[in-house]
């Protein structure tokens, strides 16, 4: 820390940052959110399961029911540190549970985007009840087998 004294108002700042010599563009709240992007680019990412495993899986004659599967199920586990979601470059970390919480709505719109095109229907993102609840879901439901 730096002690700065300024003749022109007789303030004597124990900073670097005069109120007179601010910088012209606050890159801290850009860097905040460019990582808040990213980190829940990542967390769309692993929601979003390739083409073939779910064409395998629908394709596949469920052992219990002698029936073709109906359903897939993407678990996302929020406990401890599998909540968290770390960035190289930044020092914070982001919570898969806070978004999942707060951005259900765009979540759920960017899955339907997604999978719609495979004939696939999105319930979901909720929260599993389960012994914790600490864990949430999202069910992908073959069209061709709810008509």
């Amino acid at each position: 820390m730096s002690i700065v004294n300024d003749d022109k108002d007789g303030w004597t700042y124990y900073t670097s940052i005069k109120p007179f010599n601010l910088p012209s563009q606050q890159n801290l709240q850009n860097l905040y959110l460019e990582n808040y992007n990213n980190a829940f680019n990542i967390l769309i990412e692993s929601l979003l399961i390739d083409k073939d495993v779910l064409s395998k899986h629908f394709n596949t004659i469920n052992i219990k029911t002698n029936k073709l599967n109906e359903k897939y199920f993407i678990i996302i586990n929020c406990d401890k540190n599998n909540n968290l979601i770390k960035l190289n470059n930044y020092s914070l970390e982001f919570e898969k549970s806070k978004f999942l919480n707060l951005k259900n709505k765009k979540i759920k719109q960017i899955l339907i985007k997604h999978y719609k095109p495979l004939n696939l229907y999105v319930n979901g993102p909720s929260l599993l009840l389960d012994s914790n609840n600490k864990n949430y879901y999202v069910e992908l439901c073959n069209y061709k087998k709810l008509n």
